[in-house]
């Protein structure tokens, strides 16, 4: 039997599930995995593309492909979580 996403997609499925805070009390979750934070912050008057292309050369040597969710999509991410699964903050760009 072939796995049939639960969303429009299995790469939105796998997006969902990485962030996803598993019953964890408190906690954080990055898509792709190990993509911290601070690396989504915007510098200066740099741009969205621009912030997404320096995210992706830093995090995989300019490989986009773990950003990847659909053909022409890729995303990165951030969630942050306390008290029970209180959503904190979220930070997600797609392009």
């Amino acid at each position: 039997m072939t796995h049939q996403p639960s969303s429009f997609s299995a790469g939105v499925d796998h997006l969902l599930r990485v962030l996803h805070p598993q019953n964890a009390p408190t906690g954080e979750r990055a898509f792709p995995c190990g993509v911290h934070r601070r690396e989504f912050r915007q510098r200066g008057d740099e741009s969205v593309l621009a912030m997404f292309r320096r995210v992706v050369s830093a995090a995989t040597a300019g490989d986009p492909t773990p950003f990847k969710v659909e053909e022409n999509l890729a995303v990165f991410g951030v969630v942050n979580w306390v008290e029970a699964n209180t959503l904190q903050f979220a930070r997600i760009i797609a392009r």
